[in-house]
């Protein structure tokens, strides 16, 4: 086969396949913004502004990239012309590139959140939030492209990269096209449908339990499909794209001994994997994730109760500035990318400081690489680092002792003052706890109750080992809150770290007994669920005191 029997059908190739691409992307993505937009107007849903942004960003792409890769099959592209051109449509496309694949892991986390059980992680998927999100990927899109107006030029008649950053270009390829965006989606992803399974497979606690499961609606579900299919389709059509430009990076030191059908063969598979591939994602994003199911069911985000997890809360009151904090921190590292790059242009390539009266060069291009993706690396690890924290801050957290003791009266917990003290019995006591889907228990153990002081002690073995207990508790709130202290080396020495358990519980009228949770916190574990404590009728001790 010849040099021009492949160009030829290089150019066959992308007069047949280019027009089909914009056929379909124009009409999936403007049918999908359609959509979208309705579906806003009725109801607000994070996760489609998510997807109406992403969707947004890739009519644009295919309509400004597309098109002038079809122009350039029989003519000259401005690009080639004017050096400002051809540094503008490689920043303009992957600025939308980039905003397109952030939206998208907006979108993964965004269901992720809303599967889950902990509440604050529930409160990432409102719309208040997402409109923050959004803001913050524009900017942080915007400047997290600007290196691009530097690696290309046409300097050498052609818009294409300029050789100097060869290896730069390529690092940046990898790290936000190959690596960290399929890595974060399908991350997500799966922890999505890990949520929905644990969602399924919740077991009911048996004696009256009347926790309400968190519910996701159909169009919820659908949307998850839907994610699914975009997160495969992605990972195909995009992940290609970053092999290519390694492979174009390895081969520059061999390029003079390249045959004419080696160069006419690699550039023949340069086009299909870029326009025709890469752009792939950008027009079928209605079809690869399911489009049928934007306009089925309902688009609210599901019933938040109370569970064995977490308890009631108003999103409304719940503040947006750890994702404002996020968001600064990556527009922030963007900026910082964008003056670092500035600089190493400037300076060809190379840091100079300012020592002892003279400029001085300190780094090559190749360490200023590695420099630079060292600091973005550590950047994205502290980063991770807060996230980290902010979700887990709260994940078992309570509310101190004495102001749960002593806050609040209930109002549903109406009983006699004369009665009050028989609620606070010394004597053997039962108790249960769930953890880990089962009830464990009951267990026995005795507690002792001075009236005085409003204190209690006590002590007992479970199925973890033997532990003491103090505590205080309120007649009038009629509420106990127990530190449940296990001495180390008994009972089971898996689960016995000598650690620490806080429980604190609130008169149950209707069922007789004290309810409410317990919570750990160990290096090992961090969790919560439901207690239940009840007096044994069947041994009473005379509380002397």
């Amino acid at each position: 086969m010849s040099v021009a029997t492949i160009n030829n059908i290089r150019l066959q190739l992308g007069h047949c396949v280019i027009p089909i691409l914009l056929a379909l992307g124009n009409f999936g993505n403007l049918f999908t913004t359609w959509i979208l937009i309705r579906t806003l107007k009725q109801r607000t849903n994070s996760c489609a502004l998510y997807l109406l942004c992403a969707s947004l960003a890739n009519w644009f792409v295919i309509n400004t990239v597309l098109i002038s890769s079809l122009y350039g099959l029989d003519y000259v592209e401005p690009i080639h012309i004017s050096n400002i051109l051809c540094k503008l449509r490689w920043y303009g496309a992957h600025v939308l590139f980039i905003a397109s694949r952030n939206f998208l892991i907006a979108a993964c986390v965004d269901r992720w959140a809303l599967c889950s059980q902990n509440i604050k992680i529930r409160s990432f998927s409102q719309s208040k939030i997402a409109l923050r999100v959004v803001f913050f990927i524009i900017i942080g899109s915007i400047l997290m492209a600007i290196p691009l107006l530097f690696f290309f030029n046409n300097s050498s008649g052609r818009c294409a990269i300029n050789p100097s950053y060869n290896l730069a270009y390529t690092s940046y390829s990898l790290t936000f096209i190959a690596i960290l965006p399929p890595s974060l989606m399908i991350l997500f992803s799966f922890l999505a449908r890990h949520n929905l399974t644990m969602i399924r497979s919740r077991v009911k606690p048996i004696d009256g339990d009347n926790t309400r499961d968190i519910h996701i609606h159909k169009r919820d579900h659908d949307l998850i499909k839907m994610l699914f299919g975009e997160v495969v389709m992605f990972c195909l059509t995009t992940c290609p794209f970053p092999c290519i430009t390694l492979y174009n990076f390895l081969t520059v030191p061999i390029t003079s001994n390249k045959t004419p059908i080696r160069v006419a063969i690699e550039s023949f598979i340069n086009f299909i994997i870029q326009p025709l591939l890469n752009y792939t994602y950008c027009c079928t994003q209605f079809y690869g994730g399911g489009g049928d199911d934007y306009d089925s069911g309902d688009y609210d985000s599901g019933d938040y109760g109370n569970s064995d997890y977490d308890s009631d809360v108003d999103y409304s009151d719940i503040e947006g500035l750890d994702v404002f904090i996020y968001g600064l921190l990556v527009v922030i590292h963007g900026l910082l990318v964008a003056i670092y790059d500035l600089l190493v242009v400037i300076f060809d390539n190379e840091i100079i400081v300012f020592y002892g009266n003279q400029f001085v060069i300190i780094l090559s291009e190749n360490y200023t690489v590695i420099i630079s993706l060292i600091c973005t690396i550590s950047l994205a690890i502290y980063i991770i680092v807060l996230i980290r924290n902010w979700v887990l801050s709260d994940d078992t957290s309570q509310p101190s002792d004495v102001t749960f003791v002593y806050g609040v009266r209930s109002t549903s917990n109406k009983i006699n003052v004369e009665n009050l003290n028989s609620l606070f019995i010394t004597g053997q006591w039962m108790s249960r706890y769930f953890q880990y889907k089962q009830w464990h228990g009951p267990h026995l153990f005795s507690l002792s109750f001075n009236r005085r002081q409003l204190e209690v002690t006590g002590l007992g073995k479970d199925n973890i080992g033997e532990f003491s207990i103090d505590g205080i508790y309120s007649l009038n709130t009629r509420r106990i809150a127990l530190t449940k202290k296990y001495q180390k080396g008994t009972g089971d020495s898996s689960q016995n770290l000598g650690h620490t358990v806080n429980i604190q519980l609130e008169w149950n009228l209707k069922e007789r007994l004290f309810d409410g949770k317990w919570y750990v916190t160990t290096e090992k574990y961090q969790g919560q669920g439901k207690f239940e404590l009840q007096f044994d009728q069947s041994t009473i001790v005379v509380d002397k005191r």
